[in-house]
């Protein structure tokens, strides 16, 4: 069987999606035999699976997945195609697809429309034909068999991982007026779902006296919040994973206040690090951290600060990083693919 992925992620501007594809393709190559279609007229934003990469069609974006993709896989023989970044081709049956969450039914004002109306079009028809699914927790795989109404066996969880930039990182300071342990971290876009803007405001009103550091960009799928402008807020739209790696080092604290997630790979990072977390009390969030984190209620700030005054760098409880550095995803896809 030949087999195939979906490389319209490396097209584009990584955020958790994207690294959790780059990642599972760098962890799968070495046992198995794959290679990767991206657009021929599109450029490459992610280098570092060149080796791997099979120009195709000449179409762009969404036109690409949808024509030029599966136009390529229909005339290869005993061929299937994983797709990694939520979206794939409507027309194709042989394929494996990975829906990371469904945070586009949860709340609509948390995407622009043209996103609301292509997931909307797309991932009902993909969820239905395909040969099974993966996403990223049991928590999302319990929502997905409920939304779509679908045999809980086509579903596969395969959590998300540490990056090996990230572990493989040299800790370098980032160019701004912040010193090691005076200050706590939040990590993710610009994106309502992410609640920035209740940490925020927190900061601005009543913790004056506190820093934090906010890395992440806008995105364009995503409705953007307007920011708080304060000195004890720090903006940093663009870190390299040196910098990130040594803010997690060195924050008193990285906080997680999602309104809704499909995993939160911030909080793994964090663990990697042994750096406390104290984040929303999520279901999600309880799957991944258990007593690692302290949990807040959402929208009660009271009791976001008072769990934010007991975070100490000596109170992160044990927990099993290699499960999430080294867990065996080669043994799992292989399975979904009964290889």
């Amino acid at each position: 069987m030949k087999i195939y992925i979906n490389g319209r992620f490396l097209t584009q501007r990584p955020t958790g999606v994207q690294f959790y594809a780059q990642e599972f393709c760098k962890e799968i190559e070495s046992v198995i035999d794959f290679e990767i279609l991206v657009p021929k007229k599109q450029e490459i934003v992610n280098q570092s699976l060149n080796h791997k990469i099979k120009k195709v069609g000449n179409l762009k974006g969404y036109l690409w997945e949808q024509i030029s993709l599966p136009n390529f896989i229909k005339k290869e023989p005993n061929s299937i195609l994983i797709n990694l970044c939520n979206l794939a081709p409507i027309s194709l049956n042989n394929q494996i697809i990975t829906i990371h969450d469904l945070a586009f039914i949860e709340n609509r004002k948390w995407f622009s429309m043209p996103f609301q109306k292509v997931y909307n079009f797309i991932i009902p028809r993909i969820v239905k034909n395909s040969l099974a699914i993966i996403t990223v927790s049991e928590t999302i795989k319990k929502e997905i068999i409920t939304h779509f109404k679908i045999n809980e066996t086509k579903v596969n969880v395969v959590y998300n991982k540490v990056s090996a930039d990230l572990i493989k990182a040299i800790p370098c300071k980032p160019n701004i007026n912040i010193t090691s342990n005076d200050f706590y971290l939040m990590v993710g876009s610009n994106n309502p779902r992410k609640n920035f803007a209740f940490v925020e405001e927190i900061f601005f009103t009543q913790l004056k006296h506190k820093k934090i550091v906010l890395v992440g960009a806008d995105h364009s799928s995503f409705n953007t919040e307007n920011s708080i402008n304060n000195d004890n807020i720090v903006r940093l739209k663009n870190a390299s994973v040196n910098e990130i790696a040594w803010l997690y080092k060195n924050t008193i604290a990285l906080i997680n206040p999602s309104f809704y997630e499909g995993f939160g790979i911030p909080n793994i990072e964090a663990m990697y690090f042994k750096t406390p977390i104290l984040c929303s009390n999520i279901p999600v969030f309880k799957e991944v951290c258990s007593n690692y984190a302290s949990y807040f209620e959402l929208g009660n700030e009271s009791d976001f600060i008072t769990h934010l005054n007991a975070i100490s760098l000596e109170n992160n409880a044990n927990t099993n990083l290699d499960f999430f550095q080294n867990q065996n995803r080669v043994d799992q896809i292989k399975k979904i693919l009964n290889l």
